[in-house]
């Protein structure tokens, strides 16, 4: 019963018109105004941002994030669900679920244009994404304070000296400088 209706499906859409705008080309201008401003608006559509998931993880951890306002559905650790087409981000924390066959629908998700956030990856982790995705991927102890690469990466140009520079336990007197952590990665 509506003249107009777009429907999203899926990461396209579909634009339902009952408006008789190709019989009244020729007579009415607004009828090609309108169909000339649907095919720009559908040739210049953005799908809707899809989801992000959270796969591991503690309670306190999904909470700060929801503090952030990320808004996300939580995987369950055991098996990565079938279909993740509806997911843009997924942030693992030291999971990749347990199978190769999920290392599996991790890559396929990436090479579609999905993005993976592992954030503190086990060395057992590392080996399945070093399978999974055929990269040379290794992990080594690290001991000394992180500090930020130079280069014009678009990466970063997100984060600043300062994001990198943790301060550790002062020591010696009020005024004397605070050593940097040493401690702010387990390997690298």
């Amino acid at each position: 019963t509506t003249p107009l209706l777009e429907r999203p499906v899926g990461r396209g859409c579909i634009i339902h018109c009952q408006l008789r705008l190709i019989e009244k080309l020729d007579t009415e201008p607004i009828a090609a105004r309108l169909l000339r401003n649907l095919l720009g608006y559908l040739a210049d559509y953005q799908s809707v941002g899809r989801k992000t998931a959270v796969l591991g993880g503690s309670e306190a951890y999904r909470t700060y994030l929801h503090t952030l306002g990320l808004e996300f559905d939580k995987l369950a650790a055991e098996k990565l669900p079938a279909d993740l087409s509806n997911y843009s981000l997924i942030v693992c924390l030291d999971t990749i679920a347990d199978t190769i066959n999920d290392t599996a629908k991790l890559r396929k998700f990436v090479e579609r244009g999905g993005n993976v956030l592992v954030h503190r990856a086990s060395p057992e982790v590392l080996d399945q994404l070093r399978a999974g995705f055929e990269t040379d991927l290794i992990s080594q102890p690290y001991a000394g304070s992180v500090r930020r690469a130079e280069g014009d990466d678009p990466l970063l140009r997100a984060i600043t000296r300062e994001d990198v520079y943790w301060l550790g336990t002062h020591v010696g007197i009020g005024w004397s400088e605070t050593p940097r952590a040493p401690e702010m990665v387990d390997g690298v």
